[in-house]
Parts: structure tokens; C-alpha cells; sequence
């Protein structure tokens, strides 16, 4: 048998951490399977829960309530059609009323989820951090699961040789250097239940990975400023590649711009020898169709290389 030394204002505190999940007006309901997926992110722990709900009654069911503790935040209910509309009151906790967009039919089964976030479930002990939650149904639970993702690099951990890492036993599995630890229970209605983690974040972990950051920042603004000095050279290419749909004038104009950007019209007329009204023609025709863009500055039309060739 394996003891667990819980202090009394703790178990005060995370006792109210229940999902109470009820029919308002009188409605049956039954619960099929409730499955909690938590994520410790810092002393936060984001939770999503998930409950088929069966519609065991003559009626159509049009809305449902739940509780969860005061230190919880609610960060959206929704179901298989999408957002729901909730309202919420304090009366021993949060009390949540939503109603469904489509009722859930006699004999109709609904997925309902629910994403909440609290600061109330991680404690930071001497060393290491403890997740707590008791959880206790009002109705029996038959397939019940409790996921929970630890931080990156971090590991179960006992304090001492006769405590455990994890309260009840479960099954724990990695992914992406992440710890999941799996709880799979038939619960019994108004019967708490504790589920309890113990683990260390490996400083060493995090600190390489910031390091691999700050190496990535530091490749990644050199490979920027290389990109800013090869990107117009690049750009002339695929300009210069672009330009065999053109006639030899409207080429001789184009090339132009692609080594002169900003090159001011009056100036560009001089240097092809063009008139007028003939380049005016010429820069209407390409700039119609996105390979040149004019800007005025003041009484000037200067020239640039249009989106189409960017």
C-alpha cells in the first residue's frame, strides 16, 4: 500500500477541481466516456475535456450545466457544431449553464468540449513540482481518462524512496522529449479520486535549447543579410528571364528600369532616345499589365520594377 502525504489545504483547494456535468429542466443524461488532457505549460495547466454525453430521456436536450472550482478560467465550450452559448455565475465554484446550438435528440450521443486553464493544480515544492488534482463525479464513470503532458525535458520524480512518482499507477509514454502520463479508471460516483505527478525540469534542456535559439537567430539574420544583398541580383535574373514576351523597345525600356530603379521618366527618355509620347505609350502598355509601377514626386514620374517581375 502506498501512503501519500497530502497537507490538508491542499486537498481543501484541489477537492473543488471537479467537472460537475449536469441536465438543467429536468433532462436524462448519461455519460458514455470523460476524458481529461492536461498540459503543463510554466505553473499553468490547460486543460481540454472531453465528454460524450448520451441523451437517455423522451426529450430533446437543449441545454446543460457544469462546475468547475473558482481558480479555473474558461476559455471556450464547444460541441460537434461548433461554439457554444454560456453563461456564468459563482455559487460554490463557477457555474456554467450552455445551451446547444442543434438539441441533443433522444437517444443522440454528443462530444462536448471543454478548454479551461488553471494556476491551481502545480506547486513548486523544494526542488522539484507536484500536479494535484482530486476529481470526484457525480455519476458513475465508466471509461474514464486522464492525460497529462509534462513540460520538455523534464522527468518523474520522487522525493524520497516511499513516495511515488505517479498516483495510481498509469502508463507513461514520450513524445517529443515530453513525458504523457496516461490514467485509466472506472469511476464511482461521489467517490474522490486522486491523481498526483511529481517531476523535474531538466535546467541543462532548457538551456541548450535556448542556446540553439539564439545560434539559430544569430544563422538566421546572416542569412537574411546575405538574402538582402542577393535578392535584387536575383530579382534582375528572373526580370531579365521574363522579358521574351516583350518587343525589342518595350525590353530596352524594361532592362533600363531593372538596373536604374527609381530612375525618373524625363531621364529615361534621354538615355533610349525615345519621344514622348512613344515612351509614354510604351510605360502605359507595361504598366497595364504589373511589369513597371510609376511614382510621383512631385512634378516627377520615377520608375520601378512592377509586382509581376518581383
Amino acid at each position: 500500500m502506498v501512503v501519500i502525504n497530502l497537507h490538508f489545504h491542499k486537498i481543501l483547494i484541489v477537492t473543488l477541481a471537479v467537472l460537475l456535468l449536469t441536465p438543467i429542466q429536468g433532462y436524462a443524461t448519461k455519460f458514455l466516456s470523460y476524458k481529461i488532457v492536461g498540459k503543463i505549460e510554466d505553473s499553468q495547466v490547460v486543460e481540454d475535456v472531453v465528454i460524450v454525453l448520451l441523451n437517455d430521456g423522451t426529450s430533446d436536450l437543449l441545454s446543460a450545466r457544469f462546475t468547475v472550482p473558482e481558480g479555473f478560467e474558461i476559455i471556450s465550450v464547444r460541441d460537434s457544431y461548433g461554439e457554444l452559448r454560456y453563461t456564468a455565475s459563482i455559487s460554490g465554484g463557477i457555474v456554467v449553464d450552455f445551451f446547444f446550438m442543434e438539441p441533443i435528440k433522444p437517444g443522440e450521443t454528443r462530444v462536448i468540449i471543454l478548454k479551461l486553464r488553471s494556476n491551481s493544480l502545480i506547486t513548486d515544492k523544494n526542488g522539484y513540482s507536484e500536479y494535484l488534482l482530486v476529481f470526484t463525479p457525480r455519476t458513475p464513470i465508466q471509461e474514464f481518462e486522464h492525460v497529462l503532458i509534462l513540460p520538455k525535458d523534464s522527468k518523474l520524480y520522487s522525493p524520497k524512496e516511499s513516495a511515488p512518482l505517479v498516483f495510481p499507477d498509469a502508463n507513461v509514454s514520450y513524445k517529443d522529449d515530453k513525458p504523457v502520463i496516461t490514467w485509466k479508471k472506472e469511476l464511482e460516483a461521489n467517490q474522490p479520486e486522486v491523481f498526483l505527478a511529481r517531476y523535474k525540469v531538466n535546467k541543462f534542456g532548457l538551456l541548450r535549447y535556448i542556446l540553439v535559439g539564439i545560434v539559430a537567430l544569430g544563422g538566421s539574420a546572416f542569412i537574411a543579410l546575405v538574402g538582402v544583398k542577393f535578392r535584387s541580383r536575383y530579382r534582375k535574373i528572373k526580370a531579365l528571364n521574363s522579358l521574351k514576351i516583350l518587343n525589342e523597345r518595350e525590353r530596352s525600356v524594361i532592362e533600363m528600369i531593372i538596373k536604374n530603379e527609381g530612375l525618373p521618366q524625363y531621364q529615361l527618355q534621354l538615355e533610349l532616345g525615345y519621344s514622348k509620347a512613344s515612351l509614354s505609350k510604351i510605360l502605359a502598355k507595361l504598366e497595364s499589365r504589373g511589369l513597371i509601377r510609376k511614382k510621383r514626386f512631385g512634378k516627377i514620374n520615377k520608375l520601378y520594377i512592377g509586382d509581376k517581375l518581383r
